[in-house]
């Protein structure tokens, strides 16, 4: 009998201890948390040596994603060196799922042959792109930059 009742006060613990867990409350606007680059170093000509970026991001209403239909872009990646802002989107729905709409993830975004050296440009180039992503409500996240990756370029 002393054994039922300390499984019946555990099991009482952890339900009270569950009802003291919250879910994350987030902003309705995307946040960028982070930013991956899959190698530090990437050949100008080489169009099969893609750069894979892997976002990280969380959103209050759970709408980052592309409903069908959609038409628009909503992730978007700039070369500040040459200025140039490349355009890409979610590729799936993300459905709401429970009570709770905030959700939390990573993207990742194939660039393949997409980068290019500025004019009168060294054989090596260090530069870095700046990332921002838009949800279905149109808000937009911050601006997240990537690590600092080397373009070798031709002379």
């Amino acid at each position: 009998m002393n054994i039922f009742k300390q499984y019946i006060g555990l099991c009482f613990f952890l339900f009270l201890l569950s009802a003291c867990i919250k879910p994350p409350d987030y902003p309705d606007e995307p946040e960028i948390t982070s930013v991956a680059i899959n190698k530090t170093n990437f050949g100008e000509l080489d169009f099969n040596d893609a750069i894979v970026l892997t976002i990280a991001f969380q959103d209050g209403n759970g709408d980052i994603s592309i409903a069908e239909g959609d038409t628009f872009t909503n992730i978007f990646i700039t070369d500040p060196l040459l200025d140039i802002t490349s355009e890409y989107s979610v590729s799936e729905y993300i459905p709401p799922l429970g009570a709770e709409d905030d959700i939390s993830g990573t993207i990742q975004v194939i660039m393949a042959g997409t980068w290019q050296c500025a004019i009168d440009s060294t054989y090596t180039q260090a530069t870095q792109f700046e990332v921002q992503i838009m949800d279905r409500a149109r808000n937009m996240s911050n601006v997240a930059l990537t690590p600092v990756f080397d373009l070798n370029c031709l002379e």
